[in-house]
């Protein structure tokens, strides 16, 4: 949990509104990804059969008006994510330089190049694709399922395979190290 005591903590805590928003972004644009397989199950089951051109052309335009949806979202996120990275950097970027600074003429051979380093890393970390993939993630299983069952299926199965064998996995490297054949 984020403490608002610490500095970090609380540059993260005065965007959690956008935070929320990115979620709901990224939550609208994960059922948006579910267009094609709905536009092609609409037209294999509506338009083929009646071979209505009306029912095609009013699909295709209600498709492609998704499309647009999505990628606005997508524009929309995006741009949210590199205000976010830049207002981190704006409100920690004089404190770390400082503390760097005065750390360096403390102590010999420290580093002060590291600290801006992990700024630069946290604010890469907010602002790029990692944030991304973690809020996509949950939607992982949800995809395939829809688009095709036996698909979804076997992301189940996989995911449940790997939950089960990570504790076994966890306990062969334990004994390894106790019994001193690690690598």
């Amino acid at each position: 949990m984020l403490d608002p005591s610490r500095e970090i903590d609380a540059a993260l805590l005065q965007h959690r509104r956008l935070f929320r928003y990115l979620a709901l972004f990224s939550a609208a644009t994960n059922l948006l990804m579910l267009v094609p397989s709905l536009y092609m199950l609409q037209i294999f089951d509506r338009v083929l059969t009646s071979r209505n051109e009306t029912t095609l052309a009013l699909l295709t335009v209600l498709a492609l008006a998704f499309f647009a949806l999505g990628g606005a979202l997508e524009w929309t996120r995006g741009l949210i994510t590199i205000r976010v990275g830049a207002a981190l950097d704006a409100a920690l970027g004089a404190r770390v330089f400082d503390a760097a600074f005065a750390r360096g003429l403390r102590e010999r051979g420290a580093n002060p190049a590291q600290a801006l380093a992990d700024l630069t890393t946290l604010r890469q970390l907010v602002s790029g694709p990692a944030l991304f993939a973690f809020l996509d993630a949950p939607w992982l299983p949800i995809s395939p399922s829809a688009r095709s069952p036996p698909c979804g299926a076997l992301v189940r199965a996989r995911a449940t395979a790997s939950r089960r064998s990570a504790p076994r996995a966890s306990r062969r490297r334990a004994s390894a190290r106790n019994t001193g054949f690690a690598q």
